[in-house]
């Protein structure tokens, strides 16, 4: 063998290391695009049934696979590895592998506000601080806008009550629930220890304290003012609440859905009003005088509710909340009339 032949077989060997080193690399950009692919359409899949939920109200359940690849939530924006997903409709969202899909409601009457939850299966756990009839008001109302599970997989369960951190009532689903929270009213003092401790709590449990009075109490404390308007504090930190939506938004979002779903109302409430007047100005023109009386009536306060949309300032937010409890009323006066 001479020199040009070991010389081939070296060249040979190194050519060959490179192919090799080459193929190697395409492999893994390749598997690297493959999985980036995957995750893709694994949110797009998901962002899809989100807005047929949206759409139809029909609860579902989802497998999000790739939920560990997200790296955080800030509305309207999912920012995974992969990239950015935009949910449009305000979305409470725990990112989980098995999901609820829920379209939550506020039912205005004249007029509905959607949005969306997404979350894993939660005991809702509540510990009354006081006997007040404020107390039992917020649990009633934040009870009835949560999802109802009772044919659904993933579940959205309620308890009430404990004794140090043994908790009792656990397994109602909301209808239940919403039947008895009566019943255990009145009979509180023997029902009912808040001396409650959140050590040992299981993951996925919600501890929602609510007391007419502030104390420092570590997870969520809800203190209404009046039936509508009060603070829930996340681990101390206050956001106002004019309605269950918003208390929603602060027990499971924080403060980047409270921000976007408040902007996301009062927009769409914006533009709902003015749609409405129109409709309440030519109904007003064609239903006779008596009805024309109540629609301009009812006119007025939308005209006085559309500027009120500061939703961190607590004054307004009473203004607005007694101005859309007048709407309510008008309008319910104008079905009972015959006008609408």
């Amino acid at each position: 063998m001479d020199v040009f032949d070991i010389f081939k077989i070296i060249f040979g060997i190194i050519i060959t290391f490179f192919i090799i080193q080459f193929l190697l690399s395409f492999l893994s950009s390749y598997t690297q695009i493959g999985e980036t692919s995957k995750q893709i359409s694994s949110l797009v899949s998901f962002n899809k049934v989100l807005q047929d939920v949206y759409t139809t109200g029909i609860p579902t359940t989802f497998t999000l696979y790739d939920y560990d690849k997200i790296d955080f939530y800030e509305p309207p924006n999912m920012i995974t590895k992969a990239g950015t997903l935009r949910i449009e409709n305000p979305t409470v969202f725990v990112p989980e592998k098995n999901l609820l899909l829920y379209r939550g409601e506020l039912d205005l009457e004249w007029w509905k506000f959607y949005f969306i939850y997404a979350l894993p299966g939660t005991n809702i756990l509540y510990v009354p601080m006081n006997n007040s009839p404020l107390v039992w008001n917020v649990m009633s109302n934040l009870t009835n806008i949560l999802p109802s599970t009772e044919r659904l997989d993933t579940k959205i369960m309620f308890g009430f009550g404990c004794n140090g951190s043994i908790y009792y009532f656990s397994t109602w689903e909301r209808e239940r629930f919403l039947n008895i929270i009566g019943y255990i009213s009145t009979d509180y003092e023997n029902l009912v220890d808040n001396d409650c401790s959140d050590v040992g709590i299981p993951q996925f449990y919600k501890i929602i304290r609510i007391s007419t009075d502030y104390s420092e109490k570590p997870g969520v404390l809800i203190v209404p003012n009046t039936s509508n308007i009060g603070y829930v504090y996340v681990d101390g930190r206050p956001y106002l609440y004019k309605n269950p939506i918003d208390i929603v938004y602060a027990i499971f979002g924080g403060k980047g859905i409270y921000e976007y779903g408040n902007k996301e109302f009062f927009s769409k409430l914006g533009l709902a009003i003015d749609l409405k007047i129109r409709e309440s100005q030519m109904l007003a023109l064609k239903k006779g005088e008596l009805c024309a009386t109540y629609y301009n009536d009812f006119i007025s306060i939308l005209n006085q509710l559309k500027p009120l949309n500061n939703y961190t300032n607590e004054l307004e937010m009473k203004i607005f909340s007694e101005k859309l409890s007048d709407s309510i009323e008008k309008y319910k006066e104008l079905e009972v009339m015959g006008c609408e």
